[in-house]
């Protein structure tokens, strides 16, 4: 009884180390995702905000290989 106990509790805490591990591993790509996401959102607003003020007749031109506006500037992609 005292051996399937002891056991249990190494087959537990294996677990949890297996588990903590990958865990750790997995964080830093999660992060960059997310850094990822946020960079697209940002860079979503921006040709947004661009379209809104190409709509108003608000001057567009060109600068440095980039479409620019009064205000914002996207990437000629």
């Amino acid at each position: 009884m005292k051996a399937s106990k002891a056991f249990l509790l190494i087959d537990a805490m294996l677990s949890l180390a297996i588990t903590s591990l990958i865990c750790m591993m997995l964080l830093p790509m999660l992060q960059n995702m997310s850094q990822h996401y946020r960079d697209s959102y940002t860079e979503l607003q921006t040709y947004r905000q661009v379209l809104i003020e190409v709509r108003r007749g608000e001057g567009i031109y060109e600068h440095n290989n980039e479409l620019c506006t009064e205000n914002h500037c996207i990437s000629k992609r």
